[in-house]
Formats: structure tokens, C-alpha cells, sequence
């Protein structure tokens, strides 16, 4: 009887867990088909551009972005155009919110120092280059 309860008891939290995790997420004004949609956008932002086509990247990223504020793919996606656009404090602007979410991300670091080069600000070049 005993083992049969436990049974019970596991199947219910795996039929309930996703439950969970989804009122997790409408809680944070996130849902599953958000973040799909948002990995969409990002999907077609880095086609565009691969493709050289900086507008339709940007507006691509921004999509993503209205869906799923930090996500780290559009906000790098959206640093890479605006380096592009020669818009370097927009560039380290969205590379920076990527580096809050993911602190130890050398490669955001090292686009964030190199924007700062690219924008003839030597100093901010150096110390971020050093972190």
C-alpha cells in the first residue's frame, strides 16, 4: 500500500511540475509561448544578419526583446548590429545587460572593451579589458 502511495505521490508532482514551472513564469509576465516566439525573432535577427541586413537584424532582436526583456541572445544581437552601425554606446549598452545576466561571459567583455576602443574611449578600452 505503502509503495503504492509513493507511486501515486510521484506521479502526481510530474504531471503537476509543469504547472508550476508555467505559473513560475506567467508570474515574471513570461510565458512558454513567449519565450518560443522570442527565440524565433532572435532565430531571424541573426539570419538577417548573416545577410548584412543591420535593419531587419535590429528590428528582428527588438521583437525578441519586447517578448522576453533580458534575453542574452537578442541583446547580444542587438550589440553586434548597433557595432555594425558604428552606435557603439547603444552596442555596450545591450552587451551590458548580457554581462549582468552572465558575469563571467569573457566574450561580452572582451565586445564591450573593444567597443569602447572602437568609440576612441581608450581608458573605458582598458579597464574593461581588464576584468
Amino acid at each position: 500500500m505503502l509503495a503504492r502511495l509513493t507511486y501515486l505521490a510521484v506521479i502526481c508532482l510530474v504531471l503537476l511540475a509543469p504547472v508550476a514551472s508555467r505559473a513560475q513564469l506567467q508570474n515574471q509576465g513570461q510565458t512558454v509561448e513567449n519565450l518560443y516566439l522570442a527565440a524565433e525573432h532572435v532565430t531571424r535577427g541573426i539570419q538577417y544578419a548573416a545577410m548584412n541586413l543591420w535593419d531587419e537584424a535590429e528590428q528582428a532582436f527588438w521583437e525578441a526583446v519586447a517578448l522576453d526583456y533580458e534575453n542574452s541572445m537578442a541583446r547580444q544581437g542587438l550589440g553586434d548590429v548597433y557595432r555594425e552601425k558604428l552606435l557603439f554606446e547603444q552596442a555596450i549598452e545591450n552587451y551590458q545587460i548580457v554581462l549582468n545576466n552572465q558575469p563571467n561571459n569573457v566574450d561580452i567583455q572582451y565586445l564591450i572593451s573593444l567597443s569602447y576602443y572602437d568609440n576612441h574611449e581608450y581608458e573605458k578600452a582598458r579597464v574593461a579589458s581588464e576584468k
